[in-house]
């Protein structure tokens, strides 16, 4: 299921059809935590949009390590409508680059417009085909962790993203994958190695490619 995105369908003018939804804009600077979403004390059901930049959402554990669960780029949607939580672990939201950011209300948004427009409707089926592409996000990290050795989760997870391509390129940093990945990134590094030395891939960079077609 490839990413939705919220004006896939609309025409016209996206920023004025977007105003039907009480868009609030803000900015953050790389390094900032984007408050409140995960916050128990935070009451107000908000969507964000990346309208600019990139960010990352951290899960922390009762010991609080934190590992990286989702990246969002660009057009990108989250927020708790998107996210199962668990009871006793926190969730936050951390600029990675400067972003521009809006925020949608999410009751305006399901509740029917007052000018009647057909776009509303678009925009709030695309929300929802997003919560469907979030859902299948987790079940593929699951899916990835419940492997049992670092060659498997880096396997999965690069036969996810290369899709029918010899030739692909991860969206994160090695750290960041090793984050996402639950792994030690010194013994990812070894296991990458491995897999080089063994003719199953090449590497440059964040770009790979498959030497076999075997695996």
């Amino acid at each position: 299921m490839s990413k939705i995105p919220l004006s896939e369908g609309i025409k016209g003018d996206f920023n004025k059809i977007l105003n039907c939804f009480n868009p609030i804009k803000a900015h953050y600077s790389k390094g900032e935590t984007i408050e409140g979403f995960f916050d128990p004390s935070y009451e107000s059901e908000k969507i964000g949009i990346i309208e600019k930049g990139r960010a990352y959402l951290y899960c922390a554990d009762l010991d609080g390590r934190y590992s990286l669960l989702e990246i969002y780029l660009e057009n990108d949607m989250f927020g708790k409508i998107f996210l199962s939580r668990l009871e006793n672990l926190e969730y936050i939201i951390v600029a990675d680059t400067d972003c521009d950011i809006i925020f949608l209300d999410y009751y305006h948004s399901i509740r029917p417009c007052e000018k009647q427009c057909a776009e509303h409707g678009l925009l709030l089926s695309n929300l929802f085909r997003t919560s469907a592409h979030k859902a299948e996000q987790l079940a593929l990290h699951t899916n990835i962790l419940s492997c049992r050795t670092i060659r498997g989760k880096l396997t999965a997870y690069f036969k996810y993203i290369s899709g029918k391509n010899n030739s692909f390129t991860i969206p994160m940093r090695l750290s960041e994958l090793a984050d996402y990945l639950c792994v030690d990134r010194s013994a990812m590094m070894r296991e990458l190695g491995k897999m080089r030395d063994e003719g199953i891939i090449n590497s440059k960079g964040k770009t790979f490619t498959w030497l076999t077609k075997n695996y």
